[in-house]
């Protein structure tokens, strides 16, 4: 049954039951944690998602406006999701064009949520390249770059309005592809 998921699902499943158990541990329902004693197995698969085409790209850089500047802002600077969803114009310094990212969205149900990012290297300031600086509107320093006004995008309207950008630019993923591939 296991070769029938991937890695990644596995292991996110298997900390989900982990959780689950340690609850019933806090509630004094059982003593120990048996799925401390499981690993993942190897040998699943590993899921890679294929990066933009060439013509992909061409068509991102050509739709520069709505749902179009996250493509851009995605395709430009490599950065995760959340980390995109989690950004307002204050952390963009127009002065040295360039992006400091240090929190993330994620989204507890639908609701988005914001914590640190992933790990102390996902920290960093991002220089803007050229064509992606020449695209970003302004807006006032606490509004979200990818939401609505002042709060991070859900993971529904996140999802609803990419698959119709996706759609509407003829593009077949369902989910933000960067130039490594990465979402």
């Amino acid at each position: 049954l296991g070769r029938l998921y991937a890695s990644r699902t596995v292991s996110n499943q298997l900390s989900v039951i982990s959780v689950i158990f340690r609850w019933a541990i806090l509630n004094n329902w059982i003593s120990e944690n048996p799925a401390a004693q499981v690993d993942v197995p190897t040998g699943l698969k590993k899921e890679k998602r294929p990066a933009a085409t060439p013509e992909q790209v061409a068509i991102i850089k050509s739709n520069t406006t709505d749902f179009g500047l996250v493509a851009n802002l995605l395709l430009y600077t490599g950065l995760r999701l959340g980390e995109a969803c989690a950004l307002t114009y204050a952390d963009i310094d127009r002065n040295t064009k360039t992006i400091r990212v240090n929190k993330q969205v994620i989204w507890e149900g639908n609701r988005p949520k914001l914590q640190t990012t992933k790990t102390a290297n996902g920290i960093r300031t991002i220089v803007i390249p050229e064509p992606l600086f020449a695209i970003l509107p302004q807006g006032k320093s606490c509004t979200y770059i990818v939401g609505n006004d002042t709060e991070p995008i859900t993971r529904n309207a996140f999802r609803c309005r990419w698959l119709h950008w996706c759609k509407d630019m003829d593009m077949v993923h369902d989910k933000p592809v960067t130039r490594d591939g990465k979402p």
